[in-house]
């Protein structure tokens, strides 16, 4: 069950225990046993307003920024809403940018760790739909690909995007190229 999306649960990472099992019952004409189990199980799901870290996996135009977690990937900021504003999609870079004023363009690369805020979620059903009985000559309907989980989340406040525009501890000592070293370059 690892790995798998509960509807209205979250995403099952692993189970944590098993606290009882029942005797296993055949079924008639299947022979599938069937035993049932009372587990915890460690879940991610993310409440509203929580502020996470993860990295940009994609800049797509017209849709938004793509986060992964490593171990989820169904995380997007839409955008131009959800990054601070004025924002545009630059064309060369193939990134989402954000025109500070008065200044250079900061852009959101890919593969940037980043600090966003969760907004909303949505769920999928994708319980497969009972077969029908096609017509020799019918083709059958092509099956749209859609996550059964996803994250809708934000960076448009201070303190959110990119942790290389807010992090500024020892941001003196990386301009002077003295990183790791004391005041008399050692």
């Amino acid at each position: 069950m690892s790995t798998k999306v509960v509807q209205g649960v979250g995403l099952c990472i692993s189970m944590w225990s098993l606290n009882k099992a029942s005797d296993g019952l055949i079924g008639n004409g299947d022979g599938l046993i069937n035993v049932n189990v009372e587990f915890d199980m460690a879940v991610f799901r993310p409440f509203k307003g929580e502020v996470i870290q993860g990295q940009i996996r994609r800049n797509v135009k017209g849709v938004g920024i793509q986060i992964t977690m490593d171990f989820f990937e169904d995380i997007w900021v839409q955008c131009p809403v959800g990054i601070p504003k004025p924002a545009y999609f630059d064309e060369t870079e193939q990134v989402w940018a954000w025109q500070v004023e008065g200044g250079d363009p900061a852009f959101y690369d890919n593969n940037e760790q980043v600090r966003f805020r969760v907004e909303r979620e949505i769920w999928n059903d994708l319980t497969p739909d009972k077969p029908q009985v096609l017509a020799s000559a019918a083709r059958p309907q092509q099956v749209e690909a859609r996550s059964p989980y996803i994250i809708i989340a934000s960076m448009a406040e201070d303190g959110l995007g990119p942790n290389l525009w807010w992090d500024v501890q020892g941001s003196s000592k990386k301009e002077d190229g003295m990183e790791g070293q004391d005041s008399e370059g050692r």
